[in-house]
């Protein structure tokens, strides 16, 4: 089927079409948090790549930086896509670009550009 891809998106609506975007190159898993990420996960899906929104909305409590963080101590090696329309000023999402690993994608993004760069990845 492809790579397995776990996407992180508080925005239902961005969730879903970025897993139809990648319905023919990937096997999707998603989620609103990284707490339901982890829920999602189990043993018989190991990710191959994650997608995160940097800002994941107040409810979460969380960020792509502590999404980053948390899947680089379980996974180190994975390779990490933060979505974001955040300027690259904000001092958290520049914290985010030093990690190894990690691509940022700029909203809004179309499907074939999002494919694009998970195939490159």
């Amino acid at each position: 089927m492809g790579r397995r891809v776990v996407v992180i998106e508080d925005s239902e609506q961005l969730r879903t079409l970025i897993k139809m975007a990648l319905s023919g190159i990937a096997e999707v898993r998603t989620a609103k948090s990284l707490v339901e990420a982890w829920n999602q996960l189990g043993d018989a899906f190991a990710p191959e790549l994650v997608i995160t929104d940097f800002d994941l909305g107040e409810s979460t409590g969380q960020d792509g930086l502590s999404v980053a963080e948390a899947f680089r101590d379980r996974f180190p090696a994975i390779p990490i896509l933060v979505t974001t329309g955040t300027s690259i000023q904000h001092p958290r999402l520049a914290r985010l670009l030093e990690l190894p690993g990690v691509t940022l994608l700029q909203k809004p993004f179309d499907p074939d550009e999002l494919c694009a760069v998970v195939e490159r990845l």
